[in-house]
This record gives structure tokens, sequence and C-alpha cells, in this order.
């Protein structure tokens, strides 16, 4: 029993009776009305879960239900070679891994389509509702210059704004008219590309931006690891 996978609904049952036991009390509609459970996982309640699914669940909760702030310091996720596998999930693992709640497969990979068993679930439930029993991940302090969207350095017209989201969501959520789109999955395997576009555009130095701002400092932090210095990151993305 103990290494037998879960399913989505298996997670979910289980999620809701530790949210029983520390006095949160939801059902499977509260849950899908508040935010932690999406389409995705309704549809395939039957299915064995992921550790990307769970990884998704387990922010959710403590961000909606917990009340627990994001960890500035998640740059420590940028380790896994295939944090990019999964565009909507990053966060939500980058997240999870740093507050020392779910484990990646070995250093270089999380393993996103790991199927999780009864015991590795029951683990990860303690670590979210118990702080005590994480090890969060020592925070990796690499030089970001973060700026807000009133200063200076964006529309200077030696700064190039880059859009790290994928092309469909620049495309449907953009305010700045000159920027391009070049996603964080393939800034990780070219980051010349962003050195290419900036010779292509004349200009010095990279702007980058997304919505919140967690995948624009992921893909500053994988820049300044390769050598560039005259990267900037909009601090809240475009809120």
């Amino acid at each position: 029993m103990t290494y037998q996978n879960v399913s989505i609904k298996e997670f979910v049952d289980a999620l809701i009776r530790q949210l029983s036991i520390y006095g949160f009390c939801y059902s499977y509609e509260e849950l899908t009305i508040s935010g932690v459970l999406e389409d995705y996982e309704i549809r395939h309640f039957d299915s064995f879960i992921k550790k990307k699914n769970m990884a998704a669940i387990i922010h959710r909760v403590l961000l909606l239900i917990l009340n627990e702030k994001d960890n500035n310091d998640f740059l420590s996720a940028n380790r896994f070679r295939d944090l990019y596998d999964c565009h909507v999930c990053v966060i939500h693992i980058a997240q999870v891994y740093a507050k020392g709640i779910i484990e990646g497969r070995t250093e270089s990979v999380f393993g996103l389509d790991d199927l999780v068993s009864v015991s590795e679930m029951e683990r990860i439930l303690l670590k979210t509702f118990e702080k005590s029993r994480r090890v969060p991940r020592e925070p990796i302090n690499y030089d970001i210059s973060y700026i807000n969207d009133s200063n200076a350095l964006i529309y200077d017209r030696g700064s190039l704004l880059i859009d790290v989201r994928d092309k469909e969501v620049h495309n449907k959520d953009n305010r700045f008219e000159n920027s391009v789109c070049i996603p964080i999955e393939d800034i990780k395997i070219n980051p010349a590309i962003i050195l290419q576009k900036l010779n292509e555009q004349g200009k010095q130095r990279a702007v980058l931006y997304c919505s919140r701002g967690y995948m624009s400092s992921l893909a500053a932090d994988i820049l300044i690891k390769n050598g560039y210095s005259e990267i900037y990151v909009l601090a809240d993305g475009l809120k």
C-alpha cells in the first residue's frame, strides 16, 4: 500500500482530511470555487496524480487557504533541467521546492510527470501544514536588478523590452508596443539568443517581464549565470 500510486481524487480526499485536522472545512465544490482545484484536475479525477499537478495544488493551498506568502528565494529551482517542460507549472514547482515541501527526483531533474506514491503524498501533506518538517532551500543571491514600470530604463532607447511568456500569452496580454517575445524555454536552451536580439535591435540592455515577475526573475537568473550583466526585471510584472 505504501508504494501504491494515488489518483487526483485520492489526493484531494487526503487533502480535505488534512485540512479538517487543522480547522479548515472544504468540499470538492468549495476547493473549486476557491481556486485550489482547476478544470484539469476535476476532469482527470480518476487519473494518477503527477508531481507537477500535486505541486500546483499544494501551492494554491498555501496561497489561497493557508495565506502563506510566496518565497522570494525561489531561484534554487533553476537547477532542474526539466523545470520549463510545463510552462504553467514553473512557479508552482519553484515555490514548493524552495520551501522544502516537494523534492526533486535528482539534483538536476524535478520529475514533473513522476507519479506520487501514498507515502510520498503523506510526507508532502505533512510538510504543507507543518513548517517545522520542511528544510527550505538555501537562497541563491544573484544580483538581479529590479525596476518598476515607471522607471526611465524601460523607456530608454538603449533598452530592449523582452516578454518571457509564451507567444500566445504575449499576443493576448501585452502592455508594451515595442517589446519582443522570447519565451523562457528558449532562453534556457540558448541564452545567447538575448545577445543576438540585442545586437539586431542595437540595444545595450534587456528589461525582462512576465505577468507577475516570477518567470522573468528565473530568466534573469539563467542569463546572469551565463555572464550577462545589463539585465533588468520588471519587479511586479504586468500587474
